[in-house]
């Protein structure tokens, strides 16, 4: 029976999935105009994770990982009318594009070690980093790119398994949540104002191969 106890560190690949809504709203002195738009983001991950496990007597392993994974995860989405007032009545319609090019996390772990096996579920910090573009033909609405970071809240779980020789390999799944973030805000030359906001959350499964020691 495996004895989980001590560091390790390896490397891991996978797929990332994003869902960014993106919302606009404007103020125009009247009911304002709103619009939202879902920038899917989708693609590869590979990156690098390492950590330390503590096992006593018993089945029980607990641990703290970190991780980084550099990401190639992209997405454009049409805008789409949320509320149109007045002034509004043919709105010209802007595009979205998101782009994720990195995430990262710091998770506490706890797992259930049965022979060569190892199955655990973590919890944690997250982050990722992105850039966003909102796009329209318009000359009144300007185009807006936002380079951005953002951090929230990570839970997942997994399965490893003890090849021997210190050799360890896993399957592990991620869901991150970052809330809700101001993407861009900006002034028109008559003092009304427009707002870019996003909310995203992400899923990565990942296949790793670890070096205990």
């Amino acid at each position: 029976m495996t004895n989980w106890s001590g560091g390790y560190a390896g490397v891991q690949f996978g797929h990332l999935k994003s869902d960014l809504d993106i919302d606009y709203e404007e103020d125009n002195g009247r009911t304002g105009f709103k619009s939202t738009a879902s920038a899917n983001a989708s693609g590869a991950i590979a990156g690098l994770y390492g950590g330390y496990n503590w096992q006593r007597t018993g089945p029980w392993v607990y641990g703290i990982e970190g991780e980084y994974n550099w990401a190639d995860a992209n997405a454009n989405a049409r805008e789409v009318v949320v509320v149109t007032p007045q002034l509004f009545s043919d709105p010209v319609l802007g595009e979205y594009k998101a782009e994720i090019s990195a995430t990262a996390a710091i998770r506490a772990r706890i797992g259930y070690a049965n022979k060569r096996d190892l199955f655990y579920g973590a919890i944690g910090l997250a982050y990722i980093g992105y850039e966003s573009t909102y796009e329209n033909p318009s000359p009144a609405v300007p185009s807006r790119n936002q380079t951005g970071r953002s951090t929230g809240w990570s839970l997942g779980g997994g399965w490893e398994r003890d090849f021997g020789n210190q050799w360890v390999g896993r399957i592990d799944y991620s869901y991150s949540d970052f809330g809700s973030d101001t993407i861009g805000s900006d002034t028109f030359e008559n003092g009304n104002g427009f707002v870019f906001s996003g909310k995203d959350h992400t899923s990565e499964i990942r296949v790793g191969i670890a070096r205990r020691f």
